[in-house]
């Protein structure tokens, strides 16, 4: 199982090797823009016109909590992810001290709808950890995305509206998932399946797949989960 495993990883890096010879020229910078207040964000894309399909990313709460410093000595860097993408011809954007606040991702998506270098109709999501619980909570107030990607997504329990007493999952939405659950620590499990359960009653496009490892091994885009990722964006 381990070789399997060892094969696997190995042909993807291959893969992504192979695809960033092919990869095109991209631009990198810090932009600001405002939505019931002013934001930061990383903003990565492809050198041209497009239109491009464009991503917002939501980072793992990690960095909120340690700082970019620290977060990028742990090996998860926001700007390799955001070039990465680029390079397979997605506009990214990542929201930056987000502190847990839906408006920054909701911002990002108007930003994204209002350029003309993304295409149209074509704005995706996806999160990590609290992250990707915050993009379903935006994904309830705007009609603007194509389709959403969440990462061992962790019910937020301590602060104000974001508590579980007080959302609801919404009950008329056709965006496709992909739900990529970690089978990590028995409390983090059971939140995922929380989330889960409650997604597949009333998202009828939801596609499930678990990996046995630690969260922290989907802050790195080498590692084998990018080949469901991009097999979903290409379909979707």
């Amino acid at each position: 199982m381990q070789s399997k495993s060892v094969f696997l990883t190995v042909i993807l890096m291959l893969v992504v090797s192979a695809m960033n010879l092919l990869a095109t020229e991209t631009s990198f910078k810090e932009i600001k823009y405002e939505y019931l207040g002013s934001y930061n964000a990383y903003m990565a894309k492809p050198v041209g016109t497009g239109p491009f399909p464009a991503i917002v990313y939501s980072y793992d709460e990690f960095i909120d909590w340690a700082g970019q410093y620290v977060a990028n000595k742990r090996g998860y860097n926001l700007k390799k992810f955001a070039s990465y993408f680029a390079s397979q011809g997605y506009v990214v954007i990542i929201p930056l001290e987000r502190y847990r606040k839906v408006n920054a991702v909701l911002g990002a998506i108007d930003y994204l709808d209002n350029q003309s270098f993304v295409q149209n109709k074509s704005i995706h999501l996806m999160g990590v950890s609290e992250g990707a619980f915050i993009n379903l909570i935006a994904l309830q107030k705007t009609n603007k995305i194509r389709s959403n990607i969440c990462i061992a997504p962790i019910i937020i329990n301590e602060k104000g509206y974001l508590s579980t007493n007080s959302f609801s999952f919404p009950t008329s939405k056709r965006v496709p998932i992909l739900f990529l659950e970690a089978r990590d620590v028995g409390w983090r499990i059971n939140s995922q399946r929380k989330i889960y359960n409650e997604l597949k009653k009333t998202y009828p496009n939801i596609t499930y797949k678990t990996y046995h490892v630690k969260k922290r091994w989907f802050w790195f885009y080498h590692n084998r989960f990018m080949i469901d990722i991009h097999d979903f964006l290409k379909t979707h």
